[in-house]
């Protein structure tokens, strides 16, 4: 079982190179993937670039249910785009008709499996509900 992942949002991010991303990792053909926002926590060479050219939009890297949030901000490619494409990318990359389908054989196939894709089905759908009430309004 193989697992990627991404980090979206890091310095020359833009709307197209996030699709080339999510596009690639639907190429390689995975298991299952973890999509990450950027974050450039202080002592990093990443938070020093953001703070001297001002990428940074708050200094809190967790919403008030303990969810990350996107405290970038390019001038190309705002905090909520950032923010909206994680879940772009869990969507395009799950809920495509190729990984449907070899999941609903593995259920098929493997009471183990079944047992697996179930739970971490739920616990995808329970992490998208949580996000979505965050919905990046502290970004």
């Amino acid at each position: 079982s193989v697992h990627g992942a991404f980090v979206m949002g890091l310095p020359g991010e833009t709307r197209e190179t996030i699709l080339e991303t999510i596009e690639f990792a639907k190429r390689l053909d995975i298991n299952s993937i973890q999509a990450s926002l950027a974050s450039p926590y202080p002592g990093t060479e990443f938070f020093d670039m953001a703070k001297k050219e001002g990428w940074i939009t708050s200094d809190s890297f967790l919403d008030e249910t303990g969810h990350q949030t996107c405290v970038i901000n390019y001038p190309h490619l705002s905090n909520h785009e950032i923010f909206d494409a994680v879940e772009t990318f869990y969507n395009k990359f799950y809920f495509r008709p190729k990984y449907i389908f070899r999941s609903i054989l593995k259920m098929i196939t493997s009471s183990a499996d079944r047992k697996k894709l179930l739970k971490e089905g739920a616990q995808y759908l329970a992490y998208m509900k949580k996000r979505k009430k965050s919905s990046c309004s502290s970004c």
